[in-house]
C-alpha cells in the first residue's frame, strides 16, 4: 500500500483502524492546533486587529475617564479596554481594592512608577495590546495576581525579577512580544502557575527555573527561537497539552518521559533528527505532530502508546512507520506523505 492510501478501504474494516490522510487533512488540523495554541494570542491579545489605517483615536474625555474611574470603585472592575488612552496611564485608573483590570487595546505607553501598590488586590489584569516597554519594579506589589496578560506590547523586552512576587499567578500569557528573549529566573517562585503561553517572541533558551512548574497543565511556546528544550520539562508532570511548534528545535530531552499526564504534543515545523525513545512512558498520549522535521525514524516505543489516535509525521524522512504503531487500538489518522516510504 502507499504512503498516500488507507490501511483499509473496506467499510467493514474495524473502527480502530488508520487512514493515512491528505495534505488538506494535515492543513486543517495544524490550524486547529495553532488556533488552540494560540487562542489567546490570536484573540485576547488582538494580535491580528492592530492592522487598521482608519485615522489616530481622540483621546479619552475626561468625563468618561471620571464615568470609569465611578464604575470601577462600584464594581471592582476597571473596565477601559479600548477606550483611547494614550500616552502614560492615567494615576486616577490606580484604584485601590481592584479585583480585576482591563486596559486592553488603549495606546499606553508606561505604568507609572511609584502608584502600582494600589492594585495590590488585583487578581487579574489585562495589558494586551498597548505600547508599554517596560514593567516598573513596583509591579512586586502585584502579589495576589493570578492571572496576566501582557501580550502584544512589541517594544516590551523583559520581565523583571520583581515578578519573585507573583507568587499566586495561575495564568500568563506573553505573546506577540518580539523583543523579548528571556525569561527571569523569577519563574521559580510561579509555583501556581497552570497556563503558560509565550507565542511569537524571541525567546531562545527556557532557564532551569522552570522546572519548578510542577503546576502546569498547558504549554505554549509556538513561533520562537528555540533550538533545545532543558531537561527540567521532565518535572511538568501535569502537563496535558505542549505546542512547540515553528522553533528550531533540533533535539527533545529524554526527560520528556516525565511528562507522564501529556495527551496532545505538538513539535510541528522544527529541525528535529531524532525523538527520544521514552513514548512507552506517556501512556495518555493520543495525538502527536512532528511534520515539517528531519526525522529518519520513530522511535520504537511509540507502538506502546495505546492511547495514540493522531499521529502526523509527513516531510520528514522517514522510511517506514513501525508495524506496532500501525497496530495500535485507538489509532484513527497515520499522516506520513512525503516521506521515503514506498508502503505501509
Amino acid at each position: 500500500m502507499g504512503a498516500g492510501s488507507s490501511k483499509s478501504g473496506d467499510a467493514s474494516a474495524p473502527s480502530h483502524s488508520a487512514a493515512v490522510t491528505s495534505s488538506s487533512t494535515s492543513s486543517s488540523s495544524s490550524s486547529t492546533a495553532c488556533v488552540e495554541a494560540d487562542g489567546w494570542s490570536a484573540s485576547s491579545t488582538g494580535a491580528c486587529g492592530s492592522g487598521s489605517t482608519s485615522a489616530p483615536p481622540k483621546p479619552l474625555p475626561k468625563k468618561e475617564r471620571k464615568k470609569l474611574v465611578r464604575a470601577a470603585k462600584t464594581s471592582g472592575k476597571l473596565q477601559a479596554g479600548g477606550k483611547s488612552i494614550l500616552g502614560p496611564l492615567p494615576t486616577c485608573f490606580l484604584l485601590d481594592g481592584l479585583e480585576e483590570v482591563w486596559l486592553h487595546d488603549n495606546a499606553i505607553t508606561e505604568l507609572p512608577r511609584g502608584h502600582l501598590h494600589h492594585w495590590s488586590c488585583a487578581e487579574l489584569i489585562y495589558l494586551t495590546n498597548n505600547r508599554i516597554d517596560h514593567l516598573p519594579a513596583d509591579v512586586s506589589h502585584w502579589t495576589a495576581l493570578q492571572e496576566l496578560n501582557i501580550s502584544g506590547n512589541t517594544g516590551l523586552s523583559e520581565i523583571g525579577e520583581e515578578s519573585a512576587a507573583w507568587v499566586n499567578l495561575k495564568q500568563l500569557y506573553l505573546c506577540n512580544l518580539p523583543s523579548l528573549s528571556r525569561l527571569p529566573h523569577a519563574a521559580a517562585h510561579w509555583h501556581k502557575l497552570k497556563v503558560l503561553h509565550i507565542n511569537d517572541t524571541a525567546l531562545e533558551v527556557l532557564p532551569p527555573e522552570v522546572s519548578q512548574l510542577t503546576a502546569l497543565t498547558m504549554v505554549a511556546l509556538n513561533n520562537n527561537r528555540l533550538s533545545a528544550l532543558p531537561a527540567g520539562i521532565g518535572a511538568w508532570c501535569a502537563v496535558e497539552k505542549m505546542f512547540c511548534n515553528d522553533n528550531a528545535l533540533r533535539r527533545v530531552p529524554p526527560e520528556l518521559a516525565g511528562m507522564t499526564s501529556l495527551q496532545k504534543l505538538y513539535l510541528t515545523n522544527n529541525e528535529i533528527e531524532e525523538l527520544p525513545d521514552v513514548f512507552d512512558a506517556l501512556p495518555l498520549l493520543d495525538e502527536l505532530y512532528v511534520a515539517r522535521n528531519h526525522l529518519t525514524a520513530l522511535p520504537p516505543s511509540l507502538g506502546a502508546c495505546t492511547s495514540l489516535g493522531k499521529l502526523y509525521a509527513h516531510d520528514n524522512e522517514l522510511e517506514a512507520v513501525p508495524a506496532d504503531v500501525l497496530a495500535l487500538p485507538s489509532l484513527e489518522i497515520v499522516h506520513v506523505n512525503a516521506n521515503c516510504i514506498a508502503s505501509l
